[in-house]
């Protein structure tokens, strides 16, 4: 069984500091290598992606996604999988920070499985 880590990072713009947000998506019938690259190369192709990765050994499968969240909504890398034909079961949203100025907000989320899916004002 893999171990992920996930570390926040964030990214220098003309406005300052912006937030990147990782998600684990759990996604189900990714059975083939052609299911496992079509969700990777759509994911990718959104913009504001910076990492996919795709584990795939149980279904549901964790898709791990790292984006910037100015640039991509998580609803949109959602919707862009349902989209494809694969349900996908549940999420969690890693801890994120924001900053304001020089002080820097976190906050965690974590969501179990669909039926307790919701959103906060800063998840997109």
């Amino acid at each position: 069984m893999a171990f992920f880590i996930f570390w926040l990072m964030m990214v220098d713009n003309e406005e300052g500091l912006k937030v990147v947000k990782k998600v684990t998506l759990k996604v189900s019938n990714l059975t083939c290598r052609h299911c496992i690259e079509a969700v990777n190369n759509t994911v990718k192709g959104l913009p504001g992606i910076l990492s996919v990765t795709i584990q795939a050994e149980a279904d549901p499968s964790d898709v791990f996604i790292s984006y910037e969240s100015e640039n991509v909504s998580f609803e949109k890398i959602r919707g862009s999988i349902i989209e494809l034909g694969y349900p996908v079961n549940g999420y969690i949203i890693h801890e994120h920070s924001h900053s304001h100025g020089k002080v820097v907000h976190k906050h965690p989320h974590k969501h179990g499985n669909a039926s307790k899916e919701h959103s906060h004002q800063h998840d997109s």
